[in-house]
């Protein structure tokens, strides 16, 4: 087990020694580190794949929320493709194996027009 002092040294951690990020159903912290992860795919910090694991429907109000962002004109479309998601963990990690970062231009989820 990795002791860190700080919940941003953890962030760092879980951005520097993960192949890819599957979100289970979680409290804040989960919340937190989703959305640390998500924005920094959506800058091209990292290419790595995010999947949402929506079992049992607990994130349909987040994915509802996100898409209300984009109904508002807060965030592009595009930016969804970042992420997978399912509740379906065969599917998940189908996803995570075939995932293709050069699928993925950051340049493209960057800025609203």
């Amino acid at each position: 087990m990795i002791y860190t002092e700080t919940m941003r040294e953890r962030k760092q951690l879980l951005e520097e020694m993960s192949d890819a990020f599957i979100i289970t159903p979680g409290g804040i912290g989960t919340f937190d580190e989703f959305f640390e992860i998500y924005t920094l795919r959506q800058l091209g910090v990292h290419k790595k794949p995010i999947a949402i694991f929506n079992t049992n429907g607990y994130y349909d109000s987040l994915v509802d929320m996100l898409n209300n962002a984009i109904d508002k004109s807060f965030m592009p479309n595009t930016n969804m493709d970042l992420l997978f998601i399912s509740d379906n963990p065969q599917e998940i990690l189908n996803h995570i194996e075939n995932y293709n970062p050069a699928d993925y231009d950051a340049a493209q989820f960057k800025f609203i027009k």
